[in-house]
């Protein structure tokens, strides 16, 4: 970029009739003329904020709208979430755990060591049995998690079914009700794991993770 061209646009001497370039896509953009550059790129900026200023607008009206129909079962999720890094941690010398923040895909992220991936988890919550169905269990939105373990985390047993995210999906219904020795319960991965047997049920998980990825580098 010549120093006399405006930030972000450059001059290509080899092109004739449109020699000012942008980078707004691909490909390139070339103009006749300096300000008919300019005005192409500041559009495109604008553009771009204008996005992130809606994208944020419509985040914001979804939390505020999960707030109102889950406050309750989101902040509970977060509690385990917290519960779930603490003891992972305190278990396994030289792990790592997070609990991320809202709009991502998985509520926790665990891993064994600092050279291994990350094994991202999706956590689910209820407080109690449905009321008229004592020994059924509700999970709600449990669908859309494909490559991941769901865990739906039962508050007042203290215990978790845990699911392949693909098996949920494949299943093919938003919500999730588990009755002990029934269908949805056989479909579980894992089950009645308290908070010591789910961190090492995740481990092995991890475990097998990490051997999976040597294998295919090592080919």
């Amino acid at each position: 970029r010549s120093a006399t061209m405006p930030k972000g646009v450059f001059n290509n001497k080899r092109r004739k009739k449109k020699p000012y370039g942008v980078r707004i896509g691909r490909p390139k953009e070339y103009f006749a003329t300096v300000a008919e550059a300019v005005a192409a790129l500041e559009a495109y900026r604008a553009g771009k904020l204008k996005k992130r200023e809606t994208d944020r607008a419509a985040l914001a009206v979804k939390r505020a709208r999960d707030l109102a129909i889950y406050g309750r079962s989101s902040a509970t999720e977060r509690e385990v979430a917290l519960a779930l890094v603490a003891r992972w941690e305190a278990t396994i010398p030289g792990s790592a755990a997070l609990v991320l923040n809202d709009g991502t895909k998985a509520d926790v992220l665990l891993r064994l060591s600092e050279e291994d991936a990350w094994l991202p988890v999706q956590l689910k919550t209820t407080g109690g049995a449905k009321k008229g169905e004592p020994n059924t269990w509700y999970f709600h939105n449990v669908t859309g998690y494909s490559g991941m373990c769901v865990v739906c985390w039962r508050c007042d047993v203290g215990d978790a079914w845990v699911y392949n995210g693909n098996a949920l999906n494949e299943r093919g219904k938003l919500d999730l009700s588990v009755t002990p020795l029934r269908k949805n319960c056989e479909l579980a991965l894992a089950r009645d794991l308290n908070l010591d047997a789910l961190v090492q049920w995740l481990s092995e998980q991890a475990q097998a993770q990490a051997q999976a990825q040597a294998q295919a580098q090592a080919q």
